[in-house]
């Protein structure tokens, strides 16, 4: 989910950046009151009207990674249905979605297919809103066009265009992407995943893809290429398993103002605790096959202690924020009694030393002790920067 991406265009030679994973939310961005703000010329009035017909089918789609914090677009096709593109809940952990600043809960992935850049969500509860139709005819060179989205994370947008091509390939990590729709309808990360309209039908004729660093250059998924595939999810649903992050709680979005230093930090830090309690899974198994299978458990062991140096070393060079000396001290304490401990039973594994054993074992109870002092001091600084806590039934 990377805001600049980039991709070659073959037949324009444009450097082209996916637009939806757009927004992360690594300063706050309010929900703001919904009120649409529309760029360019004033529209017409029938346009002013598809506007107001339809705005309450568009969805601010807020996904969570394990690292961050993404907004997109999504457009309700059914009570319970959502439309957007794949690259916007690529990853997710979890998916919140939003109308008027105000949560309307969560929603999990019941189709994906990211080599055409779709997928569909669904959610628990039933929501209120305009159901939008996709167009079964092709749109038209030079027809009209509108798009809604949340371009930057700000609040509802309207832009105008026109289709300016049809049928565009273009090539996207070793995929070509085929029968895109080309418009000149100003486009921008945060607006993937929402619909393009024709504005003579309000029907979509495609679904936000691509922002181009050409100005005057986007790209929407067809409505053909998307509504069979849209049909199917409905009909057989494929739900995505959502990401478990190794266990560790996920942002909540609120980010506190200036803390992106520290928010940032916080994120690094998950992610090194995340891999340590993964590997911690593997040391209690191969300390368990020690004696049933040692030649496996020294292989094993052998891997956690080389992966345990990794995550030392990765601690170790951090970037610390101003303030956060004393609780990056605790954490790299917390990896060396780690690694001592599993070089200890490596130990044991290799020689069969009861000694080694017995050390690994008491070394355990200190690692244990310095792993909850780190906790105590790291939630705390989730919590400065809107994230929730740490369990305490978390073990790295």
């Amino acid at each position: 989910m990377d805001d600049h991406r980039r991709i070659a265009a073959a037949a324009a030679a444009l450097a082209l950046t996916l637009s939806g994973c757009g927004a992360a939310t690594t300063a706050a961005v309010t929900g703001g009151t919904g009120a649409s703000s529309t760029t360019g010329t004033a529209p017409e009035s029938a346009t002013e009207q598809l506007v107001a017909n339809v705005r309450s089918g568009i969805i601010r789609v807020q996904t969570t990674t394990c690292g961050e914090v993404f907004v997109g677009t999504g457009f309700l096709i059914g009570p319970r249905l959502v439309a957007t593109v794949e690259h916007v809940v690529d990853g997710a952990a979890a998916i919140v979605l939003k109308r008027n600043g105000k949560p309307l809960g969560s929603a999990k992935v019941i189709g994906e297919d990211p080599a055409r850049d779709l997928a569909l969500l669904e959610t628990k509860e039933p929501l209120s809103g305009y159901r939008f139709k996709l167009a079964s005819r092709s749109p038209r060179l030079a027809e009209q066009v509108v798009a809604l989205g949340f371009p930057f994370g700000l609040p509802l947008t309207v832009t105008q265009g026109s289709v300016s091509g049809l049928g565009r390939s273009i090539p996207i990590e070793n995929v070509t992407r085929r029968e895109l729709v080309q418009t000149d309808a100003a486009l921008n990360p945060g607006n993937s995943g929402g619909p393009l309209l024709a504005t003579d039908t309000g029907q979509v004729i495609g679904l936000v893809d691509l922002g181009t660093e050409a100005n005057g250059t986007s790209f929407a998924v067809s409505a053909k290429v998307a509504g069979p595939l849209l049909h199917a999810w409905r009909v057989a649903p494929q739900t995505v398993p959502l990401d478990s992050c190794g266990g560790l709680p996920t942002a909540s979005g609120n980010l506190a103002s200036g803390s992106s230093s520290r928010y940032g930090y916080v994120q690094a830090v998950a992610r090194i605790i995340g891999n340590s309690a993964a590997v911690r899974k593997q040391l209690i198994a191969a300390v368990a096959e020690a004696r049933s299978n040692p030649g496996a458990a020294q292989s094993a062991v052998a891997r956690v202690v080389a992966a345990r140096r990794i995550e030392l070393s990765l601690a170790e060079g951090m970037s610390v924020p101003t303030g956060s000396a004393r609780l990056q001290n605790l954490l790299v304490s917390a990896f060396s009694l780690s690694l001592r401990s599993d070089t200890l039973y490596q130990r044991w594994i290799d020689t069969g030393s009861s000694g080694a054993l017995s050390s690994a074992q008491a070394n355990d109870a200190r690692t244990s002790a310095a792993k909850s002092r780190f906790l105590t001091r790291y939630n705390g600084l989730r919590r400065q920067v809107g994230l929730g806590p740490v369990g305490a039934n978390f073990r790295f």
